[in-house]
């Protein structure tokens, strides 16, 4: 593996603002700017190692994460699950509390 140089990006300050706006700047607390400065840096550095890296959903731009945004609150406000994604209980299940103690007995007897 040649050796790579990631000095580079290491010492590089990351300009978040082109990503946000102004006003969604001032929103963003400092600690928040520093995770996505992290989270920029560390994409640009799996890019220029060649490992396969998903750009981050903010370095996407405002209309993306507008439509996050919608997609998520569309999915929040849904109340009911599909029926093939209903859990089923077994006869196994039961109201019992759980402990370790009550699995060694139930594997001595060979229920499970």
């Amino acid at each position: 593996m040649k050796n790579l140089d990631l000095n580079q990006f290491l010492d590089k300050d990351i300009d978040i603002s082109r990503y946000f706006s102004q006003h969604e700047l001032n929103d963003i607390g400092i600690h928040q700017q520093t995770r996505l400065k992290n989270i920029a840096q560390n994409y640009e550095i799996m890019l220029y190692m060649g490992l396969p890296a998903i750009k981050p959903d903010f370095m996407k731009g405002c209309s993306n994460r507008a439509k996050e945004s919608k997609k998520r609150n569309q999915v929040s406000h849904t109340t009911t699950l599909p029926t093939k994604n209903k859990i089923t209980c077994s006869d196994s299940d039961s109201d019992e509390t759980w402990t370790p103690d009550l699995e060694r007995k139930k594997r001595a007897k060979g229920i499970l």
